[in-house]
């Protein structure tokens, strides 16, 4: 069964020409080669994610550089807002300092890592397979927000630096998000997922009103065995993989 975001999608893609403000002011750069050395330390990140539960969520707080998280990538998306703290955050071959208000997106087998540079460094995570976003609602909803996570090319891409009171509302559900996780009470799968994509769409239809245009999906194309592709993926990641086999 499919369920439709609370957020109805109307002109969801229509094109605005409104300023990128506070979009625009997020730069990231290229990190010098000498700065690289973190990504022989990646390793693969796992929580647990299954087709009954696709999402993830966890409060991380690091006091120290002796907790801080090592350099990591996995496979499936995360959705990060930062609480509290500074660092200076490295996706691929890109840094940026990162800003409080900035939220991060991110798809599957991206390495990452964040130096902390002010401590405590606190932050809400929520972790999501791919295939939770085709099986929630209509393949042409679906196809366009996972490409959001999966088809950035730039640091600038994957962060999101929304207006103050827009990163509060994204708190807000981050947090009722984890409090259903943890409770586990009859339903909690489909509040978090239900929660979940409400949000992302809040972010992406924020983006088309600062002039972000997004790529439209496609309602005509069977997308199982994709699903099935990516769950094989998942489930042997660990391990070689072969053409043949997915």
């Amino acid at each position: 069964m499919r369920f439709e975001p609370a957020i109805h999608l109307g002109g969801f893609f229509k094109h605005t020409t409104r300023n990128l403000s506070p979009q625009a002011m997020i730069k990231a750069k290229k990190t010098p080669p000498d700065r690289l050395s973190w990504l022989v330390d990646v390793t693969q990140h796992s929580v647990e994610l299954s087709d009954d539960a696709p999402v993830y969520v966890k409060v991380s707080e690091q006091t120290s550089l002796e907790d801080t998280p090592a350099p990591a990538q996995h496979p499936y998306c995360e959705m990060n807002v930062a609480l509290e703290g500074d660092g200076i955050l490295f996706v691929e071959n890109e840094e940026k300092h990162r800003l409080k208000n900035e939220i991060l997106l991110l798809g599957p087998g991206v390495p990452h890592w964040c130096k902390v540079t002010k401590f405590p460094l606190r932050s809400i995570t929520v972790y999501f397979l791919p295939s939770a976003l085709l099986e929630f609602c209509n393949p042409h909803v679906s196809t366009s927000i996972l490409r959001r996570f999966t088809a950035c090319r730039s640091l600038n891409d994957r962060l999101l630096a929304v207006p103050d009171s827009m990163h509060k509302e994204v708190i807000r559900s981050c947090r009722e998000m984890f409090e259903e996780f943890q409770s586990r009470q009859f339903g909690w799968e489909l509040r978090v997922d239900a929660i979940l994509f409400t949000e992302i769409i809040r972010l992406i239809r924020w983006e088309v009103s600062c002039g972000k245009q997004i790529e439209e999906g496609t309602e005509d194309f069977d997308w199982r065995p994709v699903v099935m592709a990516l769950r094989y993926l998942r489930d042997h990641y660990t391990k070689q993989i072969y053409a043949k086999d997915v």
